[in-house]
């Protein structure tokens, strides 16, 4: 039986699509009976209720690196060289795998096991002075993808264009680059058939009005939650149409401040409302009620959102912007 190491370094509450397409990967394997699975994760909320999926451990990777170790990693990664020291860790570890897919980490280099890894985009290229791409994350992003690349089996990305632009800003060799297309999460398959009691239960803490346009993403600029307010202010004021929408994301990016003294500005916090973090059911709840779904983010090649609003058969508007129109349809 094969044995597959799963890292997963994202956060539920400040991670972004990562979290759900690892919760994919993850699901998904553990469905093969040929496969066995151990997840390293550092935040325990990841592992929730998937602690029942068959073949599949759980290991919480303890953050007790030492600056040793750190400026290791930090020198391996730097000169494309494997430093001795870097081993396996059999105590916080386990077995060895056979092969590590990871997002965007490089443990497979620095303990010599073969991995695959999914690079998510490399928008940081075209809009360098966004707040979320300092100066710092353009250099360490550059870095840390130049190196998957060069040492992984092989690279994932969600498609044509990610590839297209992989090869383009890094003269990647095409044949290590493989586009598979993102799909919705596993909640949003668990829960999609959730009577309308159900939902409406899940969703009473909230207090929401009866019809609004839900648009869930982290407050990162590229987001775009700045126009999408303009929009809704400008037809609510030159049109005379008073769109209630409902935000969700993790209120401690520092893009949030912004939108929410825009809304103040506009004088729309009866019509603007933001949930912050909710869990997976709540979010499929957002979804059966909302009478649609937004999504103007600007930056990104495709979205998991979009594809769990037309699993569950929500009509979606969204930016035509990189691959978004391939993901949809024209």
């Amino acid at each position: 039986m094969t044995e597959i190491g799963i890292s997963n370094s994202t956060r539920m509450l400040d991670s972004g699509g990562g979290v759900h397409y690892l919760k994919s990967v993850i699901d998904g394997l553990s469905q093969a009976s040929d496969y066995q699975i151990t997840v390293y994760f550092e935040d325990p909320m990841l592992k929730e209720d998937r602690s029942t999926l068959p073949r599949t451990e759980w290991r919480l990777i303890p953050d007790n690196r030492t600056p040793i170790q750190t400026i290791a990693r930090g020198l391996s990664a730097l000169l494309g060289y494997h430093i001795p020291s870097l081993r396996w860790d059999d105590n916080n570890y386990g077995t060895k795998p056979d092969i590590i897919i990871s997002q965007e980490s490089l443990i497979g280099f620095y303990t010599k096991v073969p991995f695959i890894s999914f690079i998510g985009d490399v928008m940081y290229k075209y809009f360098p002075t966004l707040d979320e791409y300092t100066l710092k994350t353009r250099l360490l992003r550059d870095l840390t993808i130049r190196r998957l690349i060069a040492k992984s089996v092989f690279t994932v990305v969600d498609s044509e264009q990610s590839k297209e632009d992989l090869v383009r800003f890094f003269k990647v060799d095409p044949d290590k680059v493989i586009p598979i297309p993102l799909c919705a999460p596993p909640h949003i398959y668990k829960y999609r058939n959730m009577s309308e009691d159900e939902t409406n239960e899940s969703l009473v803490k909230y207090d929401l009005p009866s019809e609004f346009v839900l648009y869930p993403a982290q407050f990162w600029e590229h987001k775009n939650h700045l126009r999408l307010i303009e929009a809704l202010y400008l037809l609510r004021n030159e049109k005379n149409e008073t769109i209630p929408a409902v935000l969700v994301g993790s209120k401690s990016w520092r893009n949030y401040p912004d939108v929410m003294n825009l809304i103040t500005k506009y004088a729309m916090t009866d019509q603007v409302r933001c949930l912050g973090y909710v869990d997976d059911r709540e979010i499929v709840a957002l979804y059966k009620k909302a009478r649609a779904l937004v999504y103007p983010s600007f930056a990104d090649y495709t979205n998991i959102p979009v594809l769990e609003a037309m699993v569950l058969g929500v009509p979606v508007v969204c930016s035509n912007s990189f691959s978004m129109t391939d993901q949809v349809g024209k």
